[in-house]
């Protein structure tokens, strides 16, 4: 219940992107986290999601550094800086076996360019207008604590253009692993391309919880989905933001 207290429910309208999401809390230590937010000057979309693999790293502080880093963003237009910053405020909370996976990325409100960096378990899926989805390219392994003592390696955004009914789709492992995988999971989200996105999250659900032993049981990790659909008056909001 805490965990799921400080994941928000619902996001604000945002011109140009309609944001719906779905969580399930798990048994195991640790947790998810994600969250949107805009930059001060209203340029850009901050977007994260994490994976923690411990009750500590998911706490409240965890949540408050997430959106410390959101705020941030606003003065950086890549998304390596910001996660090199907040590798860089971990080093002392990251203990020996812990593990954080992280998904962040900065969409531009001019141009609508995608730009993230993704480390660990989660994984982004994206599709354009009467095609499938694709797995998004990730960028190596969960943060750790031999990530924090070396100098480790240097981040560098991939960047994606976003088009007008584009859909974007960010999945931790614990929907991941009863879809059975990435491939698995893509012709599930290739089924719900013209539907609603509710009507996709509540199909990663149903995965979910059919394979529990009964009804009120509680999957072993926490489940966390994101789905960004980008408006399809998308070429004239650029023109009235530019």
């Amino acid at each position: 219940r805490l965990q799921k207290g400080r994941i928000p429910a619902r996001f604000p309208d945002m011109k140009g992107l309609r944001a719906k999401s779905r969580y399930l809390a798990g048994t195991r230590p640790g947790g998810d986290y994600f969250d949107l937010g805009e930059s001060p000057d209203g340029r850009r979309i901050s977007i994260v999601m994490t994976d923690s693999s411990s009750y500590g790293l998911s706490s409240a502080v965890l949540s408050a550094l997430m959106r410390i880093s959101i705020k941030a963003s606003g003065e950086s237009s890549s998304s390596s800086e910001t996660v090199t910053r907040i590798q860089d405020e971990l080093t002392q909370a990251l203990g020996e076996k812990e593990r954080l996976s992280l998904f962040f990325g900065m969409l531009g409100r001019k141009d609508f360019h995608l730009r993230y960096v993704n480390l660990g378990t989660s994984m982004g899926f994206h599709c354009r207008k009467g095609e499938n989805f694709r797995p998004l390219p990730s960028h190596g392994s969960s943060l750790s604590s031999s990530s924090q003592n070396s100098k480790g390696p240097e981040y560098r955004d991939t960047e994606i253009p976003l088009q007008p009914d584009d859909r974007l789709v960010l999945i931790s492992d614990g929907f991941l692993d009863p879809l059975g995988g990435p491939l698995q999971a893509a012709n599930t989200l290739d089924g719900f391309r013209g539907k609603d996105p509710v009507d996709l999250l509540n199909e990663l659900a149903y995965q979910v919880k059919s394979k529990l032993p009964a009804p009120d049981e509680l999957p072993a990790q926490d489940c966390s989905a994101l789905v960004l659909d980008i408006d399809s008056k998308l070429l004239t909001l650029i023109k009235k933001i530019s």
